[in-house]
């Protein structure tokens, strides 16, 4: 155990790495993006990477310094390298099927007074997507509850031009599971 003084302390850090990389892991964060200590840490145990500031081993003169400290340590920035850019494309490609399905449902709103006409006149089911515990807690008297497997099913129900009897087979699958 290092107090925090202690694991902010370059000096201390250093020479803790120096005997066991994966101390590493407790050193300061701005400690850990230390291209000097990571080396050192590196040196001692190449896995000390994994504590790295992720910005430090995005720097492609520290992934040499550190590939040709360590031969392990090359596989290691790479594999971190590939893992991180995934996880960033993951990320942004979850954020424009949010954006889609934001802008979809914002497009297939309707008013209330269109929806209570729609209600007193028969003409629509409500469907409701919300978990099984927000549905007992309010609803649209008459709405159907269909909780699992909603974003497929919002999916056709959202788009432009889902056939109606395409949407019913949808729902009475779902009724039927």
């Amino acid at each position: 155990y290092l107090p925090a003084t202690m694991r902010a302390n370059a000096e201390v850090v250093t020479a803790a790495v120096a005997s066991g990389g994966h101390i590493l892991r407790y050193a300061a964060e701005n400690l850990r993006a230390d291209p000097t200590i990571v080396l050192a840490a590196v040196r001692q145990n190449a896995k000390a990477l994994m504590h790295a500031a992720p910005e430090l081993l995005k720097d492609p003169e520290f992934a040499k310094l550190a590939a040709d400290s360590s031969p392990f340590a090359s596989n290691l920035v790479a594999d971190m390298n590939t893992d991180q850019k995934e996880r960033e494309c993951k990320l942004k490609m979850e954020e424009a099927v949010l954006k889609r399905d934001e802008h979809e449902a914002e497009r297939c709103k309707i008013s209330v007074e269109s929806a209570m006409r729609f209600l007193k006149q028969a003409q629509v089911i409500f469907l409701d997507a919300r978990s099984s515990g927000e549905f007992e807690e309010s609803r649209i008297c008459g709405a159907i509850s269909l909780p699992d497997r909603s974003p497929a099913l919002r999916r056709l129900i959202q788009h432009p031009h889902a056939p109606v009897h395409g949407v019913s087979m949808a729902v009475d699958q779902m009724m039927a599971h």
